[in-house]
């Protein structure tokens, strides 16, 4: 089963999660604002029958930087490690999904759906990003933003979500831009 870690922060701190991945071996590669690092001394890169990489498959890590939504909102940033039976099929990358898992943990949690958790910050996390995440860290300045009152969504919020927690916003005085 893979992981999915979900982390706040401003667009300058995405570059701590890139640096962490830089001490290891990969392929970095860009596609549509998402970074894949394939990891290649581990294994090759297995592909669909229409030609994407099956990340099911394949020894990579996508990375979702934080970014801006509508002027207003920030996405809350996404690290996939989603390979299959990882412990089986990539046992190295299964280390390193532990370990990156591990300095993560190191940040402020912010957000988590165990229901002993009070969730000081539930307020600027809009649309679905609570239903996604079982946990939310911060870096410092995603903590910064989230105490001058920056809301954060899911990079995987739908226009017409977007659109609702826009006009949510609205009624607080938060005017969001235009939808493209």
């Amino acid at each position: 089963m893979g992981s999915t870690y979900r982390y706040l922060s401003n667009k300058d701190e995405n570059k701590e999660i890139f640096e962490w991945f830089s001490s290891y071996v990969v392929e970095k590669m860009e596609s549509k604002g998402v970074t894949h690092f394939w990891f290649k001394e581990i294994g090759t890169l297995v592909y669909s029958d229409n030609e994407v990489i099956d990340q099911k498959k394949s020894p990579i890590v996508s990375v979702y930087p934080v970014k801006r939504v509508r002027g207003a909102l920030l996405s809350v940033g996404e690290v996939h490690f989603l390979p299959e039976k990882m412990k089986d099929s990539f046992p190295e990358l299964d280390s390193i999904n532990r370990k990156f898992g591990s300095w993560l943990k190191k940040k402020e949690l912010v957000f988590s759906n165990k229901s002993s958790f009070e969730g000081a910050w539930n307020y600027y996390l809009e649309g679905s990003v609570k239903n996604y995440s079982q946990e939310i860290y911060a870096f410092p300045s995603g903590l910064n933003l989230l105490k001058n009152g920056q809301y954060f969504v899911s990079d995987n919020d739908t226009k017409g979500m977007l659109e609702t927690v826009c006009k949510k916003l609205a009624l607080r005085g938060v005017e969001c831009a235009e939808s493209a």
